[in-house]
């Protein structure tokens, strides 16, 4: 959600201390891990509130990266992956959310229901539109899908 790891594990540090002072307002209605994901999210959120538009998601690229040592392989990886930053940046907070969600992290939309409080078919919307913006950002830079 915000790209880089310092961000991410004081993000990290920040939620684990935010849901053990309000343990005692977790209902049960949801999994635990739904109710810490959601604190998590709204943290980012927050995050992204007070800096700028950029995500310069880092760990993208080890997603893509090839696994063989070929230099001009882990060139066009770290292209792609760079593109792919600059495309995820340009989306809302919510619908990089929602992708990341359903994408990177391979959660269920119900899941992810929960956790952005919206609904499922709000959701499928939301991603399928994010998709195509992201297709057509790539596309401009050069990258096919």
């Amino acid at each position: 959600m915000l790209g880089d790891s310092d961000s991410a594990n004081d993000i990290a540090q920040d939620s684990f201390v935010s849901a053990y002072e309000g343990l005692d307002r977790f209902r049960g209605t949801a999994k635990f891990s739904t109710w810490l994901a959601a604190i998590v999210l709204n943290k980012c959120r927050d995050r992204l509130r007070t800096q700028k538009n950029s995500v310069p998601l880092d760990e993208i690229s080890e997603v893509i990266r090839s696994p063989a040592p070929d230099p001009e392989r882990i060139a066009a990886a770290r292209e792609t992956g760079e593109a792919i930053q600059k495309a995820l940046s340009r989306l809302s907070p919510d619908d990089r959310a929602a992708i990341i969600l359903k994408h990177l992290a391979g959660l269920e939309y119900e899941e992810i229901s929960a956790i952005m409080g919206a609904s499922v078919a709000a959701l499928k919307v939301r991603t399928h539109r994010a998709r195509e913006r992201l297709r057509e950002a790539l596309e401009q830079q050069g990258v096919r899908p």
